[in-house]
């Protein structure tokens, strides 16, 4: 072989690899948790839970009670299409005692993976009714609240 032919395989070696690498990065998900996905975003908000009768204490792990015991960490939030199918979902992280207007269990969720550009989207907690929003509203994050 000579070495103009083994410059031009050499090459071609050098842009397959180059092609197979960019492709890796664009369609496999990655980062540090790989939440995102070309198309997808990312939800975040919190669930303010008010129950005046509730015995947290402020600045505790707190949970659901009274009538709220399906309201805890691991509760999974639901997002949906406009026709109530789901398309992501997480769960509630450990809930906080807050002083929040009185005392509140504050959790936090992050869904990942969201797709764009669908009309409407469904949230639902639990079984606690799903709420309808627009794309721009989960861009710039929910906070919803529940009880007294």
């Amino acid at each position: 072989m000579t070495r103009k032919t083994l410059t031009l395989i050499g090459t071609a070696v050098l842009l397959i690899t180059v092609a197979i690498a960019a492709s890796i990065w664009i369609f496999i998900p990655h980062g540090q948790n790989a939440v995102y996905q070309p198309g997808t975003f990312q939800v975040y908000g919190s669930l303010v839970l008010i129950d005046d009768t509730a015995a947290w204490t402020s600045g505790t792990e707190c949970a659901g009670q009274n009538g709220y015991d399906d309201i805890a960490a691991g509760t999974q939030v639901v997002i949906t299409d406009r026709s109530g199918d789901t398309v992501a979902f997480d769960e509630l992280r450990p809930g906080s005692a807050e002083n929040y207007s009185g005392l509140a269990c504050v959790f936090e969720f992050e869904v990942p993976r969201v797709p764009r550009e669908l009309d409407t989207y469904g949230v639902e907690i639990s079984h606690r009714g799903r709420l309808m929003f627009k794309e721009a509203d989960l861009h710039a994050g929910l906070e919803l609240s529940l009880g007294d």
